[in-house]
C-alpha cells in the first residue's frame, strides 16, 4: 500500500538542522536533490503498490535515494544504512525531515527496493530526470531572454537593431567533446566486451594452465586490463603467486595473506586464471551444508541432471556462511620451484564466521586434467569486498545458486622462450590436488 497523505517534499531551509550543526546549502547533494522532480515520479511510483491493503510503503524519495546513493558508492546494504545514520546530507537527500541518529531503515529493506525499482522502471526515472532538467533549462533561458528584450532599448538612444549589430563567430575547435579518439585503446577494449557479452556460445578463458603453474611458472601472461576484457566472474592468481584472484560483477579482487580484498590494479600481471561472461542457465536453493565436500555433491548433482559433467561450469553462490575457512599467500619471486614447495613458504590460512559473501566455484571435467583442476575450485569474497580468498572447507546456513554450462574454451600460452623449458607433462596430480585442497 502507498500513503499519499505524508508531508510535502521539504525545502532546505526547512530542514530541521539540531543545534550545533550547520549544513552547507552548496553541498552537492543539496544541489542533486532540486534536478530531481520527486513528486513528479511519486505519482508513477504509487502505481506499483495498487492494493489497499498491508503496511504502507516508504517513501519514493527515501527508496530512489538510497538507491541513487548506493550505486554511486557501491556500498553494502549494511555500509548504506551506516552512512544514512550519519551523514545529515544523505538524510535530507532521502527526504527526512531533519537530521536523526536512528537507521531510517533495515538493510533487508534494500532488497525490496531493488524490487519495486526495477531497471526498466529506473530508466523511466531516469527520462524524466532529464526532462525535467531540460524544462528547468529551457524555463531559466527564456526568463534570460526576456531580461534582455526588456533592456533593448534602454540606453542612450540607440535602436534595437544597432543593438544587436556584428557578427558572432563561433570556433568548434575550442569546444570540449565527449567523445573519444579512434587511437584510445579503451574503445577497443569495450568493442571487445561487447562483443563476447553478446556472442551465442559461451566461452571459458583461461590464461596459461595450471600444469604450468603448478611447476612454478608464476610470471605474468597479460595484465588485468586485458583479462576483463574475457570476463565479469572468475577466479586465478596473480605474477608470483602473490593473492588469490576473485572476479566478480565485472571487478578484480585480489586476497592478500591476511584474507584482506583490495581491487586489483589494471596492470597487475596474470599467470594463471579462468573467467567468462557470465548467462545464467539454472538457479537453485541451498539450505544447510556442513562442508565443502557435501557442497561439491550437491553441484555434481545439480550439472547431471542436465547432463552436463562433461562441461565446463561456473558457479555463483550468494549466501550467508557459518564458516569459510581459506587461504591466500604472498608473492614468492623464484621459477622451476613447485607451486607447493612456494606455498610452503607463502600460504596462510585464515577462517571466517558468520559472514555474508559469493562463492565463485569452477568445475572442469575430469578429462581436461592439467589445463585446470579437475571438479570443483572454489573462491570467496564478502559481501563488503574486504574479505576472501581460496576456500577449503565451508559451512552454508542458506545461498542462492546460479549456474553457467560452457562449452568452449580458449587458452592464453605464455608466449616467452622460458616456457619451454617446462616439463608440462611432468606435473605431479598428487601436488595439485594437495594444494587445491589447501592441505
Amino acid at each position: 500500500m502507498y500513503r499519499f497523505d505524508r508531508e510535502p517534499q521539504i525545502s532546505f531551509t526547512d530542514f530541521n538542522q539540531p543545534l550545533g550543526l550547520t549544513m552547507n546549502p552548496n553541498n552537492r547533494w543539496i544541489k542533486k536533490t532540486a534536478l530531481i522532480p520527486w513528486d513528479t515520479i511519486e505519482n508513477e511510483y504509487a502505481k506499483l503498490f495498487p492494493s489497499s491493503t498491508g503496511m504502507p510503503a516508504k517513501p519514493l524519495r527515501m527508496a530512489l535515494g538510497s538507491l541513487l546513493i548506493q550505486k554511486q558508492y557501491r556500498y553494502s546494504d549494511e555500509e548504506l544504512c551506516e552512512q544514512l545514520r550519519e551523514n545529515p546530507y544523505y538524510q535530507y537527500f532521502i527526504g527526512l525531515p531533519g537530521y536523526t541518529d536512528e537507521y531510517p531503515f533495515v538493510p533487508s529493506l534494500l532488497v525490496e527496493f531493488r524490487k519495486r525499482l526495477s531497471e526498466d522502471i529506473l530508466n523511466e526515472i531516469n527520462e524524466m530526470i532529464i526532462s525535467y532538467a531540460e524544462h528547468k533549462s529551457h524555463g531559466e533561458s527564456d526568463g534570460h531572454s526576456d531580461d534582455d528584450q526588456n533592456n533593448i532599448g534602454s540606453g542612450s538612444g540607440d535602436s534595437e537593431d544597432e543593438s544587436n549589430s556584428g557578427t558572432l563567430i563561433l570556433d568548434a575547435t575550442c569546444a570540449p567533446q565527449n567523445i573519444k579518439y579512434p587511437q584510445d585503446i579503451e574503445v577497443l577494449n569495450e568493442m571487445e566486451r561487447f562483443i563476447m557479452r553478446t556472442k551465442v556460445v559461451k566461452k571459458m578463458f583461461q590464461v596459461s594452465t595450471l600444469q604450468a603453474l603448478a611447476l612454478g611458472y608464476s610470471r605474468a601472461v597479460i595484465k588485468t586490463e586485458e583479462l576483463m576484457c574475457h570476463g565479469d566472474i572468475g577466479l586465478g592468481t596473480f605474477e608470483d603467486v602473490n593473492g588469490e584472484m576473485i572476479v566478480v560483477d565485472g571487478h578484480c579482487y585480489r586476497a592478500d595473506e591476511k584474507g584482506n580484498v583490495t581491487e586489483a590494479e589494471p596492470d597487475n600481471g596474470i599467470p594463471f586464471s579462468s573467467v567468462t561472461f557470465f548467462k545464467e542457465d539454472k538457479k537453485c536453493e541451498f539450505g544447510i551444508v556442513n562442508d565443502i565436500d557435501k557442497l561439491k555433491e550437491l553441484l555434481d548433482l545439480r550439472i547431471e541432471e542436465d547432463f552436463g559433467l562433461n562441461s565446463m561450469y561456473i558457479v555463483r553462490i550468494d549466501g550467508c556462511f557459518e564458516k569459510i575457512c581459506a587461504r591466500s599467500e604472498s608473492g614468492y619471486r623464484a621459477h622451476h620451484v613447485t607451486l607447493k614447495d612456494a606455498l610452503s613458504v607463502t600460504q596462510k590460512d585464515f577462517f571466517f564466521k558468520d559472514i555474508n559473501g559469493t562463492l565463485v566455484c569452477v568445475y572442469y571435467p575430469d578429462y581436461m586434467d592439467g589445463i585446470n583442476a579437475p571438479s570443483w575450485h572454489l573462491h570467496f569474497v564478502s559481501e563488503c569486498r574486504k574479505f576472501g580468498g581460496h576456500v577449503f572447507d565451508l559451512s552454508i546456513k542458506n545461498g542462492t545458486a546460479l549456474f553457467d554450462k560452457i562449452t568452449s574454451i580458449e587458452i592464453r600460452l605464455p608466449d616467452e622462450p622460458v616456457f619451454d623449458t617446462y616439463s608440462l607433462k611432468n606435473a605431479s596430480k598428487d601436488e595439485i590436488k594437495s594444494v587445491e585442497q589447501g592441505k
